[in-house]
Parts: structure tokens; C-alpha cells; sequence
């Protein structure tokens, strides 16, 4: 689901409880109301204003923080590896980092070391957003690895990070 910027709100609005924190202003209102004494500004008018500011600022603090965490970058997973005319094909999931014919870089996650496997390219962005890459230089030393991975083992798929960039030493392919 995208979220635009009123369902963030309204999310925000449910994380921080907003409706119980409205139930409790109401109820705390009509009480300092029905039993404050008279002054020049009621307290039964500043209490539930001063609750209302306090919750607009719950939520649009949260909606903030909300915000930033979904605007961070994470890098797709494979959904599918296939091997195709002798080149690893991959369907990632959709992100907003690659594009068309761009150079990806395909890593292998071992003891939370990542190693270079290969170099390949974007080929397509289905209409629904997945991503078809394949990757056109495999690194040598790394046959099983990407032998496995055209045969679609899951194992391999959970660690394998295609990124949409290559190292500099590779930029002449």
C-alpha cells in the first residue's frame, strides 16, 4: 500500500492513541467543567485545547518520524533466478533505485562479508514494478554460487545483494 501524506497522519493519529487520548480530554473536560470554579478563562476550555495541541503534536511528530523511515533505501530482494541462453536472470522486487539498462552488481553475503560475484545489467521493469536483471560477467571463482542461484535456490536467493551500482574497477565493461 502507498501511503500518501493524510493516511500517514491518520496512521500516526492511531499509533499514538489518539482516540483514547480524546476520549480522556473529553471526559476530564466535562469534569473540570462541572466542578472548576469560575474564572476568567475556564479551565474546562483550556484543558481540552491544551490536549488537542499536545496530540497534534504526537502526530504529526510521529508522522515525521514515520516519513523518514520509509524514504530509506533498501536494497530489493530476489524474488526468482533463472538461467537463460547461459546468463543468471533475476526478478527482484520492486524499487525505485534501478532503471532501465542501467549496471548492477551482484554481491554474495557469507558471515556478514559481502563478495562480488558478478556484473550484470537491468533489462526491464515490468509494469508492475519488479525488476529483470541478468547478470552478463560472472566473477570467476564463484560457479557453484551462481549455478545455484539460475537454479532458483532459496538458500542462495536469501543472500545474494544485487545493488544498482558497479565498483569502479569494473566501470569499462
Amino acid at each position: 500500500m502507498k501511503r500518501n501524506f493524510w493516511s500517514l497522519i491518520w496512521l500516526s493519529f492511531l499509533k499514538i492513541q489518539g482516540i483514547l487520548i480524546g476520549i480522556i480530554a473529553l471526559a476530564v473536560s466535562v469534569l473540570v467543567w462541572l466542578f472548576s470554579p469560575n474564572i476568567n478563562i475556564s479551565l474546562g476550555l483550556v484543558l481540552p485545547v491544551l490536549i488537542l495541541c499536545i496530540i497534534t503534536i504526537l502526530i504529526f511528530a510521529y508522522a515525521a518520524y514515520e516519513s523518514f523511515k520509509l524514504s530509506e533505501r533498501i536494497l530489493p530482494k530476489i524474488i526468482y533466478g533463472t538461467t537463460l541462453q547461459a546468463k543468471v536472470l533475476c526478478l527482484l522486487e520492486p524499487s525505485e533505485l534501478f532503471s532501465h539498462d542501467t549496471l548492477v552488481s551482484f554481491y554474495y553475503v557469507e558471515n556478514s562479508f559481502e563478495k562480488l560475484i558478478g556484473i550484470g545489467t537491468v533489462i526491464n521493469i515490468q509494469e508492475d514494478g519488479k525488476i529483470q536483471v541478468s547478470m552478463t560477467n560472472p566473477v570467476q571463482g564463484f560457479d557453484e554460487i551462481i549455478t545455484r542461484l539460475g537454479q532458483n535456490d532459496n538458500t542462495i536467493l536469501d543472500n545474494i545483494k544485487v545493488k544498482p551500482n558497479i565498483p569502479r574497477t569494473y566501470q569499462n565493461i
